[in-house]
């Protein structure tokens, strides 16, 4: 419980690049918003034929390998929280240009684009998030 409270904290919230800007008393409403969502291990919460990404995930607790790709020549490194870390972050470009791997672990973010698309979008560089141990997501 005291995980899911910090994640939700407007302290922790401000660190999400679209809210960044925000007041701490809107960022304190903004955390009230948030439902908690319990994963196992394999689950897999965004296939981009199936289910694509449609919602910001923090995650919590446990870890979320994620894996983007963007559109040809033009490298997104938005969608990943952890994009300019050394940790973890996978890049390979080929013919269809250009994709990111990471692992993200308690309190890295993914599919934050997806708050600034329009009604229904989906966010189409994550092409799919699956969990590698059991995660608490918010």
């Amino acid at each position: 419980v005291a995980a899911v409270d910090l994640a939700k904290s407007a302290g922790r919230l401000r660190l999400i690049w679209p809210f960044a800007s925000l007041s701490e008393e809107a960022l304190e409403r903004l955390g009230t918003y948030f439902t908690v969502e319990r994963c196992p291990m394999g689950y897999k919460l965004v296939d981009a034929d199936q289910f694509p990404c449609n919602a910001l995930y923090v995650v919590v607790k446990g870890s979320v390998q994620v894996h983007c790709a963007a559109i040809k020549g033009f490298p997104h490194q938005q969608t990943l929280a952890s994009a300019d870390s050394p940790r973890g972050l996978r890049r390979r470009e080929d013919d269809m240009g250009v994709s990111w791997t990471d692992i993200c672990n308690p309190g890295d973010h993914f599919g934050a684009p997806t708050l600034l698309s329009s009604k229904g979008e989906t966010e189409p560089d994550v092409m799919s998030a699956s969990v590698t141990s059991s995660a608490i997501l918010i």
